[in-house]
């Protein structure tokens, strides 16, 4: 079955603050449109245009720097047509995404 994924765009921006000079405060925001089509919906890509909201900090201890953020990804619920003309609505996606990093500078 083709996929007849198309071209699409994703809108974000993001803010840093140094808090103390070994604290920087993240946050962001982006805005992503699905690459499916109503014709050709997929299980393996989001149905619907999708809005991320994310938190982080960094922190530098000499040498050692920690990174710590936080993601909600909320994908917007999309209705399309059936193979014989029905209408097939999806479901919202969403998704709690926490991520690390540890680093050292040599």
């Amino acid at each position: 079955m083709p996929l007849k994924y198309k071209n699409t765009w994703r809108i974000g921006f993001g803010m840093e603050y140094s808090l103390r000079d070994w604290l920087d405060l993240r946050c962001g925001y982006a805005w992503e449109q699905t690459p499916t089509n109503k014709l050709y919906p997929s299980y393996s890509a989001p149905n619907g245009n999708s809005h991320t909201v994310s938190l982080g900090a960094g922190m530098r201890f000499g040498r050692c720097t920690l990174d710590l953020a936080y993601a909600y990804v909320h994908s917007n619920p999309r209705t399309t047509r059936g193979g014989n003309g029905e209408r097939i609505r999806s479901s919202p996606g969403r998704a709690h995404i926490i991520s690390t990093s540890v680093g050292f500078k040599f």
